[in-house]
Order: C-alpha cells, then structure tokens, then sequence
C-alpha cells in the first residue's frame, strides 16, 4: 500500500539542444516505499533523454540524483518512459531533440 503513494513531480526542464517541450503528460513517479519506510520525505533527479518526433522519451540518462540509495532514479525513468511532450518543430515537421528535465520527489 505504501509503494501506491505518488510522490509530487514538480518538472524542471533545462533544455540541451531543443527549446523545452509542451507537456502532454507529465511524469508521475511513484515515492519509493522503502523511502517511505525509513522517513526520507524528498529527492531530486535529473534526466537527460532523447524527446523522439513523437513526443515519447527514449534513451533517458541519469544526470543527477540526490538520493542515489533508494531507488528515485529508477521510479523517475519509470514515469519518464511513460511520459509524452510536443516535440519541437523546424519547417513544421516535428524533429527528436534532447532535453533535460528534474523530477522532485516531495512527501506531503
């Protein structure tokens, strides 16, 4: 029951070679349940993924994660994979470009 908990995502994008993409949807990652049971209450990580013409994300790296013992990197790929953006556009064909975006895990 306690692995069902959705932790908060709050999404920072920081664009690498694309102006950042329109959400369709936003990742919503669930808060780890041993994070749950041992009482951390946040954490951050940074993803750098391929955002394809389609507006999925792919080929998703691990930039960054505060909470490298528990498994918010794992959970923020997860929801990533799951995700969907406007991709952006050059002469009106949508084109694959990589973006970075932060989910934050916060309890409450």
């Amino acid at each position: 029951m306690l692995a069902m908990i959705l932790a908060t995502a709050l999404v920072t994008q920081e664009p690498v070679q694309a102006p950042a993409p329109m959400w369709r949807s936003r990742p919503v990652p669930e808060f780890p349940a041993k994070a749950l049971m041992d009482g951390v209450e946040a954490a951050d990580v940074r993803l750098d993924c391929l955002l394809t013409a389609d507006g999925r994300f792919s080929d998703c790296q691990i930039v960054a994660d505060t909470r490298p013992d528990y498994a918010f990197a794992q959970e923020a790929l997860r929801a990533a994979q799951k995700a969907s953006a406007a991709p952006r556009e050059e002469n009106g064909v949508a084109v694959p470009g990589r973006v970075r975006f932060e989910i934050r895990f916060r309890l409450g």
